[in-house]
């Protein structure tokens, strides 16, 4: 081990430096100028946050000054002094070694936002530039070596002005200025009566060519017109390392990053941007997932791509775009942390994402990280990594599991019919009043207010909460729903809406001009006070004998209600009563299935959404045989009796059937008894 310590003191008003000998000075050097040559020449960075980036370069150049050393001064000292060791040392008046221009490297602007494409043709202007390629590239080596600050300032005047005219020479060839710019030339030809001569325009022509024109001005006006497009961040200018001699886009070896973890609401005007520049794109997608696709498109061929972002685009629906797109590409791996809590000061679930830009999709290898700390990822990615075949995986949704695992949720797939078609498209959400405390009462006020106009008795129902909903159970129905729909006339019903006034200032719809932080009431709608919030075409579906479940449970929370029931937005149903089929869907096999395209959040909970279920398969043959109807009968008995009743034997042979249903074979079985438990 060498000391790398600068050892200095005042002497004589000046710093007279100890230093720890040579080879400790040799060291110190060679550090020095490794990480300063990686600096200027290897790393390169953006970030549309000025401050992030002055932090950044800061970090830098603090990364340097722990390997800085002094340089002998221009004062030529007689004497020698000497370390401890004997060894002779450097002068004693010495000079730090100066810290690189880093800031050519790293930038301030929106990496998304480029008015001019990866792929756009340069030749043109460098031909027509007063200073070429090679120029620019030169100045910024200059730039970046030079130590003296008027030299300095001179450059970055140059390199700006270079950078100017290559942008303006680059508008002026972009389609929308070239047919503004011969449409204007026309126009100027048709006003001249000399220039234009014996074939002077009429006024219908002059008025024609005017509108096209102010057309082309204002679709000019409106490519440029967004905010965002101030911060523009233009690669091929910026950063012209990464062109070819032709100026051609070669691209970055190596791309990382931690994309900012911006919710679609919060996007504003760049959607229409990202929509026409992105084929990831979706209207509900967050931001990273674009940072994804440009990640990508800036590594050179074969390039490395690694980044942390969050892991619902590999379940979300507007995911899916983003999926279509990397099964496209090859990915080496993917390390999903689930729902743990890697970040202390934010909620959002990460994984890290690495791709090698190449059309090649193949197997890659994923892990799935259960607990934190890791103390080495090498060994858990040793002992718990598998391998993924991109190809196998699924656009309603990716589950990262073994190639085994695969093969069975494939041929799952093709089982049979999916459930949102055996159903006829009857899978509909819960009631979602926007004020329960309102609508939903309990026995006593219901009783109330039929005993003060027994009419009130139409529209007050039976309601259940998510809550509610058990495996083959009748739940304990407790509460009332007063369901006032959409074209309820409420002066039939004086009671409740006597009742409903004492709720009035809360129940007010928000005026859309009307902050909601400064609004009592329910969000904007076309609804009345006293009416439900959310339209319900579908209400006749709760007065019929259906499947109800709970969106959120560890496993399927199937139930048969033959009562009536309304249920709340934490709840769905399913337009369909058949024993054979809530078998199905209580059984181990379907809470299998669903695991592998939803995604799990804290506590082994997942959200059964409609969007997963009505795409899973049931199989051909389900309403064959009754076999397991009459074991589903048997359950619902007992549970009637006795809603502790242990059912666990029948529940047991139900599973048994549907893996015969489904074909699965001994070895397929044990892959879900293993995952299910």
């Amino acid at each position: 081990m060498f000391d790398y310590k600068l050892n200095h003191h005042w002497k004589n008003g000046r710093v007279e430096r100890k230093p720890a000998g040579k080879e400790s000075q040799r060291i110190q050097e060679a550090l020095f100028h490794e990480k300063k040559f990686l600096i200027e020449n290897c790393l390169f960075g953006v970030d549309i946050n000025p401050n992030s980036v002055k932090i950044c370069r800061l970090r830098l150049w603090i990364e340097l000054l722990k390997h800085a050393y002094y340089t002998s001064g221009p004062q030529e000292i007689p004497d020698q002094v000497r370390d401890d060791n004997n060894e002779e040392a450097l002068s004693p008046y010495s000079e730090l070694e100066v810290l690189p221009n880093i800031d050519i490297n790293i930038k301030q602007g929106n990496s998304l936002v480029s008015r001019f494409g990866l792929d756009e043709d340069l030749s043109s202007i460098f031909k027509k530039s007063e200073h070429s390629l090679h120029d620019y590239k030169q100045a910024v080596r200059n730039y970046r070596e030079t130590r003296d600050r008027n030299e300095k300032q001179r450059l970055q005047t140059l390199i700006d002005d270079i950078k100017a005219e290559y942008s303006e020479n680059l508008l002026n060839n972009k389609p929308i200025n070239k047919k503004l710019s011969k449409a204007r030339g026309k126009l100027e030809l048709m006003q001249n009566e000399d220039l234009f001569g014996e074939g002077k325009a009429t006024k219908k022509e002059l008025k024609k060519q005017e509108k096209k024109v102010t057309k082309l001005e204002e679709q000019k006006a409106e490519e440029e017109a967004g905010a965002f497009y101030r911060e523009a961040f233009e690669w091929r200018f910026e950063f012209p390392e990464v062109l070819d001699e032709d100026g051609k886009y070669t691209g970055f070896d190596v791309v990382i990053g931690n994309p900012p973890y911006v919710r679609q609401e919060a996007l504003g005007d760049i959607k229409p941007f990202l929509k026409t520049h992105f084929e990831v794109y979706a209207g509900t997608a967050d931001l990273y997932a674009y940072f994804i696709e440009q990640g990508v498109k800036l590594n050179k061929e074969n390039g490395y791509f690694h980044y942390i972002v969050a892991n619902k685009w590999m379940r979300a629906n507007y995911g899916k775009p983003l999926r279509t797109w990397l099964q496209q590409k090859q990915i080496t791996a993917i390390t999903d942390f689930g729902d743990l809590p890697v970040f202390e000061e934010a909620t959002t679930y990460p994984c890290l994402l690495e791709i090698k830009k190449s059309d090649n999709p193949t197997v890659f290898k994923a892990l799935e990280v259960e607990n934190l700390p890791v103390e080495d990822f090498d060994v858990l990615e040793e002992e718990n990594g598998f391998e993924v075949d991109a190809n196998k995986l699924s656009e309603e949704g990716w589950s990262l599991v073994p190639l085994k695992t695969q093969k069975l949720l494939e041929k799952l797939r093709k089982a049979g019919t999916p459930l949102g078609e055996y159903v006829n498209g009857k899978i509909h959400y819960g009631i979602k009043t926007g004020y329960n405390k309102a609508f939903v009462i309990d026995e006593e006020t219901k009783d109330r207010l039929i005993d003060e106009d027994a009419s009130s008795a139409e529209i007050i129902k039976p309601f259940l909460a998510g809550r509610d909903i058990k495996r083959y159970q009748q739940p304990d129905q407790e509460n009332y729903l007063i369901f006032t729909r959409r074209g309820t006339d409420l002066d039939k019903y004086p009671a409740i809406k006597k009742y409903l006034e004492g709720f009035k200032k809360e129940l007010e719809p928000r005026p859309k001009d009307v902050p909601s932080e400064d609004w009592p009431g329910r969000k904007p709608g076309t609804y009345q006070w006293y009416e439900i919030q959310d339209g319900v075409d579908y209400y006749k579906e709760f007065e019929k004998p259906k499947i109800i479940y709970a969106e959120i449970a560890t496993r399927g929370q199937f139930m048969i209600d033959e009562d009536n029931m309304y249920v709340d937005t934490t709840s769905f149903i399913l337009g369909n009563s058949s024993y054979n089929l809530l078998g199905v869907l209580n059984s181990k096999l379907w809470t299998f299935m669903f695991s592998q395209i939803s995604s799990e959040i804290r506590g082994g909970y997942y959200r059964w959404k409609s969007q997963y279920l009505e795409v899973m398969p049931l199989p051909k043959v389900l309403d064959d045989s009754n076999e397991i109807g009459s074991l589903v009968n048997q359950i619902l008995t007992a549970k009637k009796e006795n809603p502790e009743a242990d059912t666990g034997a029948l529940e047991a042979e139900i599973d048994q059937l549907v893996y015969q249903l489904y074909g699965l074979t001994e070895e397929e079985i044990a892959i879900v008894e293993e995952s299910v438990g």
